[in-house]
């Protein structure tokens, strides 16, 4: 009878053998997302904020992911694989930066944040996690609830590279707040009031910051008598924040008589004044793009703004951006709203929709005229020259209420 057993123990090692690698595959497992990153972290790769996933080891034992697969397209599942050694720790996580660049931990392919599909996929290309997600709100993150592992909530504060939080959201959004003025142009103080009439505690700043749950409440009528720039968000147990609202405002008959457009550009403070990622005060020229709200005013009698949008902005410029004052560029995109502008920026121009726009500082010129390249390219455009040339428009730009300088759109 025992003669058996070593015949016996050989067929089971060979089906723990043939077993344990599906096993230890079958620990890796998708556990976070972001597909709008805005603010939430930083690729230190390529200085930008980009799309992740997060994946987890569930296992005991250590896992090497060199020549495991990731996909967006669950029908194409070696779309991207895995070049390097990763050894991924028991209880360990790894981020793999979505973002099209197609080396190290950087896919071949970005998350779209209007919902699709990821997998994850053994060198074999065998299944070994998958995920359908729906439509994804700006910086915030979409993971497992650690108290339910089956089951995806929404996390207003993203944990790349760690455990995900307690406190999730099922997806539902609070509403925005409405406000009894728009931003514009006024000539005599007024009393600002904010409404919400779907439940909910408005919360706001006044120094372009983002409202979040430790900001003041709204609670009575805002006096708004100088240049001012209000940010509102509605937070409700339960809810995401809702959609920040943001509204500047100029008051006095200085800028109600002015004669140049107003551009006004509100974001938190850091991203233009901080000293490790701001990109106003850098002594390199910072190649990323910060998040922020811009208003434009025409000045033209209307004391609406023209256009009220969220963008981003960074440094251009070749040599200029070493200057004290610097050329920004504007873009739209997706992951802040809408990626196109619809308005017609120069009216001597047919175009009426853009994707971006310079706010340029006139270059080695900004110390003297500030118009000598835009009056060059004026006389080529209004004589007709076979030459090509730029539309140019010279405004006074704003950054949080503070005057920044005249700049040419």
């Amino acid at each position: 009878m025992h003669k058996h057993l070593p015949n016996r123990l050989l067929a089971i090692l060979t089906v723990l053998l043939i077993l344990f690698p599906v096993m230890v595959n079958a620990n890796i497992r998708i556990n976070e997302i972001l597909a709008s990153n805005a603010t939430i972290n930083t690729d230190p790769d390529y200085a930008n904020e980009a799309d992740w996933v997060e994946l987890y080891n569930s296992g005991s034992t250590a896992v090497n992911l060199n020549g495991y697969y990731l996909t967006d397209n669950l029908n194409d599942p070696t779309k991207w694989r895995i070049e390097t050694d990763l050894l991924l720790q028991p209880n360990g996580y790894v981020l793999v930066w979505c973002d099209d660049k197609a080396t190290g931990l950087h896919t071949s392919f970005k998350l779209s944040a209007s919902g699709e599909a990821f997998g994850v996929f053994s060198p074999d290309q065998i299944p070994l996690d998958t995920l359908l997600f729906g439509p994804q709100f700006t910086d915030v993150s979409y993971g497992r609830n650690p108290a339910n592992p089956d089951s995806w909530v929404f996390y207003t504060i993203p944990t790349p590279g760690a455990a995900n939080g307690t406190t999730g959201f099922a997806g539902q959004v609070a509403h925005s707040p409405a406000f009894s003025v728009r931003g514009g142009v006024y000539t005599e103080p007024f009393s600002l009031m904010l409404s919400t009439n779907q439940g909910g505690l408005i919360r706001y700043t006044l120094d372009g910051s983002t409202p979040t749950e430790e900001s003041p409440a709204y609670t009575q009528p805002l006096w708004i008598e100088n240049t001012t720039v209000v940010r509102a968000s509605v937070f409700q147990p339960g809810y995401i924040a809702g959609p920040i609202q943001t509204h500047s405002y100029f008051i006095g008959k200085d800028f109600s008589s002015g004669q140049l457009p107003l551009v006004s550009i509100v974001t938190d403070s850091i991203h233009f004044w901080g000293a490790e990622r701001g990109i106003y005060v850098q002594d390199f020229k910072p190649e990323w793009e910060v998040p922020v709200n811009i208003e434009l005013f025409e000045n033209n009698g209307s004391n609406r703004a023209a256009f009220n949008e969220r963008a981003g902005i960074k440094i251009n410029g070749l040599y200029s951006w070493k200057l004290p004052q610097k050329m920004l560029g504007v873009y739209f995109r997706k992951q802040y709203g809408s990626n196109q502008l619809d308005y017609p920026l120069f009216f001597d121009r047919s175009r009426s929709s853009f994707d971006n726009f310079a706010l340029r500082a006139s270059g080695s010129d900004w110390s003297y005229t500030l118009f000598r390249d835009g009056l060059i390219q004026q006389a080529c455009h209004q004589y007709n020259m076979d030459l090509e040339n730029m539309a140019f428009r010279p405004a006074v730009v704003y950054v949080n209420g503070q005057y920044l300088g005249i700049h040419n759109i």
